[in-house]
């Protein structure tokens, strides 16, 4: 099965390259022929739209596309699954893909509509349940900021009534307004609301999926999900990529898969709910 992979370039380091090839080396190690933009005769530096014309046509010759992380972020790989969609071409990511050709094989046939469907399914449960994870993470945080600054207002507070630290009011003082400060800026309240209802909201989706019979689901409804969850990244603010990753881990090791995503060193899983 001949697959063509898109995935982010502009403004990667090495336009993505390397992930490029390590990503269609994994696919080809599964059974895939791949087809990938890096190989389209063109320098890396092209203007974007001649690299564009040129990829389309290599996609339209193959059976189905490979999203590579990050594809959502990329104007050349929404415009890909686009296509690749209004053609009737089959357009998963990459590890929905690897997920779908198992051990059982006797040849590298194309899956049936009916192991498609259900990698859609389970590749958009997935995206949920990560979603769900990272939210509730971030819900919690906001709320630790911010009964930790109320708190710390308060203690400051009560402390002007000692002897002694009277003597050091000014500084008292200027503690009090610069928490206060940061909780009006930042808006430690309102995010962890915000982040609390992104959270309910997908589990809500998670049970709309869960409750619909597989009999019953088709490619209209497939299709549903998936636009669902793309209302639900347009609500979203910026996600923090490293925190992403830890839940996608979480979300792995949940559902039997804990090699399937590459662990962050610890130093980013310390610093994940500030940095991306």
């Amino acid at each position: 099965m001949k697959l063509y992979l898109a995935g982010p370039m502009t403004g990667l380091p090495d336009f993505n390259y390397p992930a490029f090839a390590a990503t269609a080396a994994k696919l080809r190690a599964a059974g895939f022929t791949v087809v990938s933009p890096t190989d389209n005769g063109l320098p890396k530096d092209a203007p974007w739209p001649k690299h564009m014309r040129a990829d389309i046509p290599m996609l339209l010759g193959c059976d189905g596309v490979a999203l590579m992380d990050g594809w959502e972020d990329s104007k050349g790989a929404q415009l890909e699954n686009h296509i690749a969609r209004s053609c009737g071409i089959w357009s998963m990511p990459v590890g929905v893909w690897l997920g779908v050709m198992t051990d059982t094989r006797t040849e590298m046939a194309a899956p049936t509509a009916y192991e498609l469907l259900w990698a859609r399914r389970c590749a958009v449960l997935h995206k949920f349940y990560v979603t769900f994870r990272y939210h509730r993470r971030r819900q919690r945080f906001f709320d630790l900021l911010d009964k930790g600054t109320k708190s710390a207002t308060v203690l400051l507070g009560a402390s002007l009534m000692g002897e002694a630290l009277k003597q050091h009011l000014p500084l008292v003082a200027s503690g009090i307004a610069g928490l206060g400060l940061l909780a009006l800026v930042f808006g430690y309240g309102e995010r962890k609301q915000a982040h609390k209802e992104l959270a309910e909201l997908a589990m809500q989706l998670v049970g709309k999926i869960e409750e619909m019979p597989f009999g019953s689901v088709d490619d209209v409804i497939a299709g549903q999900w998936e636009g669902e969850l793309a209302r639900l990244n347009a609500k979203e603010p910026p996600a923090l990529k490293t925190l992403v990753i830890l839940c996608e881990v979480e979300a792995a090791t949940a559902s039997g898969h804990p090699l399937h995503i590459k662990h962050p060193g610890w130093h980013k899983r310390v610093l994940a709910d500030f940095l991306s």
